[in-house]
């Protein structure tokens, strides 16, 4: 499969600064990818899959209450990370939910070294109203990826529902989950009600939001250059049965209290997001570049009530 390289990133994350990367990097047909993926839990394991270009892997934590199908909750990690230690650090919360409630955590990790420094998200570069949100193959690395996923998944139908899926992530991560939830959404409707973002919300040319540079061109920020219109997907209205509820979390002052562009660009998602009809829940608080003060809210939000990924409850002591 010939890899398009026409694609764009979010940004990497020094403390709770937001950049661009401007270091040179190989082209992807040039560098390999070095896998980082692990875990910290007994139940975790890692699994190595092909998007068709790149040997791939992600990190899966399956809780020990594991009693049936469970649902599945994907986490992105922000630019320049990896899924080294899913379980801990960002995700250690997510990975106790997830036995609480009962729905296994993936940290996904984007191609390593090849893209730029530590791990970038393929994520179309021209995405506008005449092209749609790209969600082939051959339109971003993360698409048959994320398709390998649920394939390795779906052969394992006694432990999980690929039924129930929700995606969420941090910074460029959140960009992706915005993406590759509206190409999955679009493949199976009745498998995704919900998906969830941070710290990365919705750019349009000539907003005039601060935004990092695109890698392979760097004259232009994401969303600018010549062609570009939306990053990092169009938001589209949803009327079947599930429907899709964003919920969108942010901090105030992201990245700074001077220019709060990240924080601007959730509103402009949260905005788009109701005019369309969409459910939606926002959080903002104050704080940085994805300084998240509580997974428990995000799990709560995707679940909406509904049962779908709070499918039980486990009394951790």
């Amino acid at each position: 499969m010939a890899f398009v390289a026409n694609v764009a990133f979010a940004v990497a994350v020094l403390g709770n600064f937001a950049f661009s990367s401007s270091e040179s990097a190989p082209s992807g047909h040039e560098a390999q990818s070095t896998l980082k993926c692990g875990t910290t839990l007994d139940t975790g394991t890692v699994i190595h899959l092909s998007d068709g270009t790149y040997q791939r892997c992600a990190s899966v934590i399956t809780p020990q209450s594991a009693n049936g199908p469970m649902p599945v909750l994907f986490w992105f990690h922000g630019a320049g990370g990896s899924a080294a230690s899913c379980g801990t650090n960002q995700t250690g919360e997510l990975a106790k939910l997830g036995e609480q409630h009962g729905f296994v955590l993936i940290c996904g990790e984007a191609l390593q070294h090849v893209f730029g420094r530590g791990g970038f998200w393929t994520i179309p570069e021209i995405i506008t109203d005449a092209t749609g949100t790209p969600c082939e193959d051959g339109d971003s690395l993360e698409v048959p990826y994320v398709k390998a996923i649920l394939a390795w998944l779906a052969e394992r139908p006694e432990t999980y529902d690929t039924s129930r899926l929700f995606f969420s992530g941090c910074s460029m991560g959140s960009g992706l989950s915005n993406y590759i939830t509206t190409c999955m959404k679009r493949l199976s409707p009745a498998n995704i009600s919900a998906f969830a973002t941070h710290s990365t919300g919705l750019k349009q040319r000539g907003d005039g939001l601060k935004w990092p540079h695109d890698i392979f061109h760097p004259q232009y920020m994401s969303g600018e250059c010549p062609g570009c219109q939306y990053f990092p997907a169009i938001p589209e209205a949803h009327h079947d049965r599930l429907g899709l509820k964003a919920c969108i979390f942010d901090n105030r002052e992201d990245p700074s209290e001077e220019d709060p562009s990240f924080y601007e660009s959730s509103l402009a998602l949260a905005k788009a997001w109701f005019d369309l009809g969409n459910r939606a829940e926002t959080h903002f608080l104050h704080g940085g570049h994805c300084e998240i003060h509580s997974f428990a809210d995000i799990v709560t939000c995707l679940d909406d009530g509904t049962g779908r990924l709070k499918s039980s409850e486990v009394v951790l002591v």
